[in-house]
């Protein structure tokens, strides 16, 4: 099995990003079964305080979503958005033929699997919101700050 990490850090574009990039890279091979290989990568331009301003959400959805068919277009298996705002995940989901998960979707629906009393404080302006909006059930509390 293969699969892509995709980080939005500049990781193999930007050498300030290097012993980050590898030190993920370790982290996801230690979890891995033996016949699973992971390529991860960042974006080319990685775009700094994107919580704050959509129109860099939109340039950075880009990017991911480029190298979302490059990972189908050359055989991987399953794609990670491994970014806290999801980023590209909702058109990954509508344009991919392979799984594709963000790790904040997968953390709250997580969460939620684990206790009604459980809440969360997210940004209002990050796109996260959206997610873990949509995740919510009626039962759960969202504090927004």
């Amino acid at each position: 099995m293969k699969i892509w990490y995709q980080s939005s850090s500049g990781y193999r574009y930007e050498p300030v990003w290097d012993e980050y990039g590898r030190t993920l890279e370790d982290q996801c091979r230690n979890v891995l079964r033996p016949d699973t290989q992971v390529h991860v990568t960042g974006i080319p331009v990685m775009v700094r305080d994107v919580e704050n301003w959509k129109v860099l959400q939109y340039y950075q959805n880009v990017q991911a979503i480029n190298n979302m068919r490059v990972a189908q277009q050359q055989g991987y298996d399953a794609y990670v958005v491994g970014c806290t705002l999801d980023v590209g995940l909702a058109e990954g989901k509508s344009m991919l033929d392979i799984p594709i998960v963000g790790i904040s979707e997968a953390s709250y629906h997580m969460a939620m699997t684990m206790s009604a009393a459980r809440s969360t404080s997210v940004s209002p302006k990050a796109r996260a919101c959206s997610t873990f909006r949509s995740s919510a059930s009626a039962k759960r509390r969202i504090t927004w700050r």
